[in-house]
């Protein structure tokens, strides 16, 4: 243990007596620093200048590859985004530089989307010996079908699976050719099922109907046989588009039919029957069809929602099993000036309604609504609490239930509200 001097010891003393000489010299002296503290200072000035450029440099990486990949992120938005109503795009500016945001997205959503997505052509059968004979060309491409389920199952529009005694193969994204077995036309929807022997598959997600607007950004594509694909942009136009609307006849709809479609601003190609319609999140919204005969384009969309219902019933019974109701209507949402006596006052429903000269009765003979006591000038207005409106036409509502369930009817008859049960059978071949 060290001892704390007296303040009387000859140490202290002579300390106090070199303090004091210092004191004294009239000549004041400045005490500099050491050399070396010196250049220790400025290492630690120049270190910390390096550190902060380069933490700026990394954060300005890091908020642009967020605005790239989260362009919606608030901190993003805040600090380098740019929108503009008018238009889907982002604009990301930072230093004179413009990225589109929509297009990394866009081309994300492609990247994803190829493995589900087949491309279609006839079976070859040529024995000869010349190889080029067995080559499939995407000349010849009948068009293209979507994956349903990873076992296998795809769906296509009649237009390009049209000989169901012709065989087809199918071609994947990565260039796998496989034999269409178990073909299923669906007459309601305008859509052919079948299936291929592979697994681990990708499936389509399809998109929730309500998000559907007109005027919607849509995203088409083909996947060609080297590996690559061809890319369309339209957009949704009339969401209740039936063809030919000029024919008096198109105004009266069958309960077993899906009439309406999606019609779009921009027709695609004639090869790009079948191809899907995605949003530009990759949500499938229908398949592509060609409506009208005479164009060799595609200029339409079936709606997912006509044959989601379908997949379910197919895939447990392995075959086609629609609801059969049995009448001819009109619908009220879509026509003006119907007579008070026939629609009630009402704007919407489903008026049942024949037409013999055209051979469309307005009760089937011995279908369930015949069997149930439905009869000309019936309004039928909801079918189990839903209403049958514009968005809710009757054969949509209808579909939602299998064959042998019973559903409840609301009708008008002699301004009378009557409610009917009618147990539903399956749709006859």
């Amino acid at each position: 243990m060290k001892v704390k001097p007296v303040p009387t010891s000859p140490k202290v003393l002579k300390k106090e007596k070199v303090v004091k000489e210092i004191y004294s010299q009239s000549d004041s002296k400045s005490f500099n620093r050491p050399p070396t503290r010196s250049k220790n200072g400025v290492l630690i000035i120049v270190v910390a200048i390096i550190a902060g450029f380069l933490a700026g440099l990394l954060g300005e990486v890091i908020i642009n590859a967020l605005a790239v990949s989260y362009p919606n992120l608030p901190i993003v938005s805040q600090f380098y985004l740019k929108t503009y109503p008018d238009d889907s795009r982002i604009i990301i500016q930072k230093s004179e530089k413009n990225l589109t945001a929509s297009e990394f997205e866009i081309q994300q959503t492609i990247r994803e989307s190829r493995s589900k997505v087949v491309t279609i052509f006839k079976k070859k059968n040529d024995n000869s010996k010349d190889p080029l004979s067995q080559v499939y060309r995407m000349e010849e491409t009948k068009g293209s079908g979507i994956i349903l389920t990873n076992d296998g199952l795809v769906i296509t529009s009649q237009q390009v699976v049209d000989d169901l005694n012709s065989e087809y193969v199918a071609v994947t994204s990565d260039q796998n050719i496989y034999s269409v077995a178990n073909i299923q036309s669906d007459p309601m929807s305008n859509s052919v099922f079948f299936r291929i022997n592979a697994t681990n598959l990708a499936m389509a997600e399809f998109v929730d109907p309500a998000d559907l607007k007109a005027g919607q950004r849509l995203i088409s594509f083909i996947n060609k046989i080297d590996g690559s694909s061809e890319v369309m942009f339209t957009e949704l136009g009339d969401l209740h588009y039936i063809f030919p609307e000029e024919e008096i006849s198109s105004y009266i709809f069958s309960s077993e039919s899906f009439d309406e479609q999606f019609l779009l601003t921009s027709p695609l190609p004639d090869k790009f029957k079948g191809a899907p319609l995605l949003a530009l999140d990759g949500k499938i919204v229908g398949i592509a069809y060609q409506s009208d005969p005479v164009l060799t384009k595609a200029d339409s969309v079936i709606p997912d929602q006509q044959f989601r219902s379908i997949i379910p019933r197919l895939l447990k019974n392995g075959t086609m099993e629609r609801a059969w109701l049995g009448i001819h209507y009109l619908d009220l949402s879509r026509i003006i000036n119907v007579p008070e006596n026939l629609s009630r006052g009402l704007n919407q429903g489903a008026l049942i309604y024949g037409d013999d000269t055209l051979n469309l009765p307005a009760v089937i003979n011995q279908s369930p609504a015949d069997q149930a006591g439905l009869k000309t000038g019936d309004l039928i207005t909801k079918i189990n609490e839903t209403e049958i409106n514009l968005d809710n036409p009757l054969p949509k509502v209808l579909q939602e239930y299998e064959p042998g369930e019973e559903i409840e009817l609301v009708v008008m008859r002699d301004n009378q509200e009557i409610k009917q049960k009618i147990t539903l059978e399956k749709l006859p071949e």
